[in-house]
């Protein structure tokens, strides 16, 4: 799988890594959102959003700003 992260996001105890990823049995490429909460230096919770990266541009379509 080939891996590149977009944006890495740390504070205090939370990390945010946001990376986009090729899928190497089909090629497809994915957006991926991973969250995780340490505890002691150690994972102790996490969470994943996964979404194709073909759908991305319409997800985000309601950020845009009306034309004036």
């Amino acid at each position: 799988m080939r891996v590149a992260i977009t944006h890495l996001l740390a504070d205090g105890d939370h990390v945010i890594v946001h990376s986009q990823r090729r899928l190497p049995a089909t090629g497809a490429e994915i957006a991926v959102i991973e969250m995780w909460r340490l505890d002691g230096g150690l994972i102790a919770e996490g969470w994943e959003l996964i979404e194709p990266l073909s759908h991305v541009p319409a997800d985000l379509a309601w950020w845009a700003q009306p034309a004036t």
